[in-house]
């Protein structure tokens, strides 16, 4: 049994379909394990942005707080008598 021509055209047309095929599911599945990836990173990256943002609202409320404390007139003291020891 001979194949002729045609045949062996349609079967190595059909084998690199399938090499094709294997391709493009291998890179379907990287572009898909890449975008959870990024997905991930970019949800990482909202939280951290978050607790930077409140670190920072906590520190201004210090600062705040601290120059508030530091505006107040400063204390006078009288010596009402002065005795030797």
């Amino acid at each position: 049994m001979e194949m002729d021509m045609p045949s062996w055209i349609s079967a190595i047309c059909a084998v690199i379909t399938v090499i094709g095929a294997g391709i493009s599911w291998w890179r379907s599945t990287l572009s898909k394990r890449a975008k959870e990836a990024s997905e991930f990173a970019r949800d990482e990256a909202r939280r951290r942005l978050k607790a930077v943002e409140q670190t920072a609202a906590g520190v201004q409320q210090l600062a705040n707080a601290v120059e508030e404390a530091n505006s107040a007139p400063p204390l006078e003291g009288k010596v009402a008598e002065r005795r030797p020891f």
